[in-house]
């Protein structure tokens, strides 16, 4: 919809358009906000018909503040999931509840629709109709009319009026029936059966190619030979593929047409139903549920799934492939052969995202433990190695694609083996060129601070994966710094955020020798205030609330300030996302600790129930961070106020024994006020490589034995936790040691920047820009989140950060302490 609006518009063009949901949907936003957009007035009907995990997303196009010129017309049902996300906006839009129809507007109607056609009813025949209590529903009436203009002869007018049934879904199970009744019935048929068992319709060209063999174009009969019936589906599939004939099309859209309506981009020529009470009648008269054992479906409903399975695994279009495909072999339940799809390449690429990849892991998920996952791509990867057509760089892209679905399904040490063959080949083999080693430095940060947040509290025995966190964040800002374009930027400002925030985690560890805890906040409020002026300058408003959330986690704890800053973040992140979200979770488990701080226990409950639902959603129950989610809502505390709303049934199916140590009174332990640094929008696929494993190899040796020396909490503040120390070292500032070999020099490959591929970073990250690349004139997309309302400083002059220029160039040892055993830490964990 958002592409046929921004073309209707003439605003982007085939070779301009953005090709993603958030894109298209910022580059909305900022037209509709955009004071010298042209006069427009837009009407949607039905706008609560997305489906229910895009709803709330969607309308992220919409702005707060309209343009003077714009004006927006939504029609949708009351409590669906994109009115809720519409009415919480603090904004509130004009609302107009619409009554049933009143009698002249019935009149009007079907005065009007029958003219159309040269017919017309007489006033009795016209009182017939209205006194049907259904005639009030605009839907009801249109498919009555539509009825009654196809009679033959105005002498069948009365005794059709008086047919027609009470009830949208009944008259719409009335005109099925007689669609199957008529010459050609099956072609009818079967192209509503087919749109209805499609993910989101079906193109023109794949209708008619489907349609071309008209004996399999219906479910056998409990009375068909099954071999006679097999024996003509094997032929058919041996036949090569035809086309239906443009005349029997022509007559089954003309038929069809008032039920159906244009889907997906403007001549795309993708069909769906016009209405989801269309969709209803079908799926109630031809896919009948009629059990033959447990959770197995009806021949019926299994036959056209299957029909379209077989059909779009050998489809040429991939998207369409990646689209349907996994989608039908899920509705069969045929979870061997999902996971197959799943693990082809041509699907992957087509369901990864780099920050989440949804739809990907939700497949996953439904196949079996994400461990079968890491099993079947390990073996496509060793496959994919081994094929002599297949160059160096596409070898580390793949296994480091694969290294962030891993980490996003909640698998670090699995992920960390992957990123290390990425980054052995691309310093071996390829040049380790700066481009590459800069994502690659940033995905090893990721998998430690993925890490770090699977912890419940922050206490000085994580030190030495934090150290490890902001040696890799800052060693890959270093090196951003210095690259161009807007995806740069971008990623520069996702790694400044996620340094502010294990600033934050530094401080709450007490400090170190190399930096106290104060002047880590002010270091971490430093380099958030340079990435929301990043994602301010770029209208990325989406992780512009990201930022805002971790401008919060460093605010005084427990403050107003860092609650209004979490709300604000909030409302942004509801319109641009919806609630089911990775950072709605993140906000509602930080809004919780906010409560909880202040001691108001129920309202901290609330908001650590949603994030209990929300996590589960969309990242499974058995993700770590769902069951820690879960954990929270188990303790003492959190149970008795369950019990006492009646809710406790909710979570009380797991194992208690982790309760029994869990008074959860008075926790002296400093929780950690953020869950994650997964997200679920989409990024434009990037190519991304590197990483030294000698730098990985030496990271950390210092801090190897120090887990057993640093089991106690620390609280915020507190300067005497204890800190590791080596005569060989020399400490320097943030946390880094610095060790110097005889002899030995700076390796130039990652401090110094490569001009020789200076020239392929635009190429590479062109399909990437078309997200930040909006109207220049435009301006933020939301005005009245000013910077000085939030005390940014966003003049730091960023080239004379002298420890970021600096801090590419260092080496450390390494011991092997990444995934310290849990019973490490189990004096300071939420039991």
């Amino acid at each position: 919809m958002l592409k046929r609006l921004l073309r209707e518009l003439e605003l982007a063009k085939n070779c301009n358009m953005p090709k993603e949901l958030d894109s298209a949907s910022m580059m909305c936003c900022s037209m509709l906000s955009n004071p010298n957009t042209k006069p427009v007035v837009i009407f949607i009907d039905a706008l609560n018909q997305f489906t229910e995990e895009n709803a709330a997303r969607v309308i992220s196009w919409l702005p707060r503040k309209l343009a003077p010129h714009v004006r927006c017309v939504l029609t949708m049902i009351n409590d669906t999931a994109v009115h809720q996300a519409l009415t919480a906006r603090e904004t509130k839009p004009m609302e107009v509840v619409i009554s049933p129809l009143d009698l002249d507007s019935r009149k009007s109607i079907v005065a009007e629709m029958l003219n159309r056609y040269g017919k017309q009813l007489t006033e009795e025949q016209m009182t017939k109709l209205l006194s049907k209590t259904s005639s009030d529903n605009p839907l009801w009436l249109s498919v009555a009319c539509e009825e009654i203009r196809r009679l033959d002869e105005d002498s069948h007018i009365d005794s059709k009026i008086a047919e027609l049934p009470e009830g949208l879904l009944s008259i719409l199970d009335s005109l099925l029936a007689q669609l199957e009744g008529e010459e050609g019935g099956d072609l009818l048929v079967a192209t509503l059966c087919l749109l209805e068992a499609s993910a989101s319709g079906l193109l023109e060209s794949e209708l008619r190619t489907l349609l071309a063999d008209e004996s399999v174009l219906r479910p056998p009969s409990p009375y068909e030979e099954k071999e006679e019936k097999e024996a003509q589906e094997k032929e058919s599939k041996q036949k090569k593929r035809e086309v239906l004939s443009e005349r029997k099309w022509l007559w089954i859209f003309s038929r069809l047409q008032p039920y159906l309506r244009p889907y997906g981009e403007s001549k795309e020529g993708r069909l769906d139903f016009h209405h989801r009470a269309v969709s209803k009648a079908v799926r109630k008269r031809h896919f009948t549920t009629e059990a033959i054992g447990d959770n197995e479906k009806g021949e019926q409903t299994t036959w056209w799934h299957q029909l379209l399975a077989e059909f779009f695994q050998h489809h040429d279009n991939l998207e369409r492939r990646a689209e349907e495909w996994p989608h039908q072999l899920l509705c069969l339940g045929d979870h061997f052969h999902l996971a197959a799809a799943l693990s082809q390449w041509s699907v992957f690429d087509r369901l990864y995202h780099e920050e989440y990849s949804s739809q990907l892991l939700s497949y996953w998920r439904k196949v079996g433990p994400i461990d079968e996952m890491i099993e079947m791509y390990s073996s496509a990867l060793s496959h994919f190695e081994e094929d002599d057509s297949v160059n160096e760089e596409a070898v580390s892209l793949r296994f480091e694609k694969v290294c962030r679905v891993v980490i996003q399904a909640g698998k670090h040490y699995e992920a960390l083996e992957l990123l290390k063959t990425a980054m052995k080949i691309e310093e071996k083999e390829l040049g380790a060129r700066p481009h590459r080693m800069v994502e690659l430095y940033a995905l090893m940060a990721e998998i430690y601070d993925e890490k770090l947040k699977l912890n419940d509290f922050v206490s000085p025995c994580q030190l030495p994966d934090l150290r490890k966190t902001i040696y890799y964040g800052r060693k890959s800002i270093s090196i951003r710094k210095s690259l161009p374009g807007n995806y740069h930027r971008f990623k520069l400002a996702m790694s400044l955020m996620k340094l502010a925030f294990n600033m934050e985690s530094w401080e709450a560890c007490g400090g170190g020798p190399e930096l106290t805890g104060p002047a880590a906040l002010v270091e971490g409020n430093k380099y958030i205030d340079r990435a929301l002026k990043i994602f301010l300058e770029l209208n990325d408003m989406g992780h512009y609330a990201e930022a805002l959330m971790t401008k919060g986690v460093l605010a005084p704890r427990g403050s107003m300030e860092q609650l209004k800053l979490y709300n604000n973040a909030m409302e942004l992140c509801m319109q641009m996302y919806g609630e089911y979200h990775i950072l709605t979770s993140r906000l509602y488990i930080n809004i919780g600790i906010v409560y909880e701080d202040n001691n108001d226990y129920r309202k901290a409950y609330s908001y650590f129930k949603r994030w209990a639902r929300v996590s589960e959603e969309i990242l499974g129950p058995e993700h770590p961070k769902t069951q820690r989610a879960k954990g929270v809502l188990r303790e003492s505390r959190y149970r008795r106020i369950a019990q006492d709303l009646g809710e406790w049934d909710a979570y009380d199916d797991t194992d208690d024994n982790n309760d029994d140590n869990a008074d959860g009174d008075e926790v002296e332990d400093q929780e950690n006020a953020d869950l994650e640094h997964n997200y679920d929008d989409v990024v434009n696929v990037v190519n991304i490589q590197m990483l030294t494993s000698q730098d990985e190899a030496q990271l950390g040796a210092l801090w190897g034995d120090n887990n057993e020396s640093n089991q106690v909490a620390a609280a915020r503040g507190d300067d005497s936790a204890s800190q590791d120390s080596d005569d060989q070292t020399e400490v320097i500032m943030n946390g880094f040691v610095e060790e110097r070999l005889a002899g030995e020099e700076d390796d130039p490959s990652t401090c110094e920047e490569n001009t020789d591929t200076e020239n392929l970073y635009d190429d590479n990250f062109e399909d990437y820009d078309e997200h930040y690349i909006l109207n220049s004139t435009s301006g933020p997309v939301f005005e009245e989140f000013s910077t000085e309302e939030f005390g940014l400083n966003l003049d730091d002059d960023f080239e004379n950060d002298f420890e970021l220029n600096e801090l590419a160039s260092l080496i450390l040892e390494d011991c092997d302490n990444r995934f310290a055993p849990d019973s490490t830490e189990e004096d300071n964990d939420r039991n």
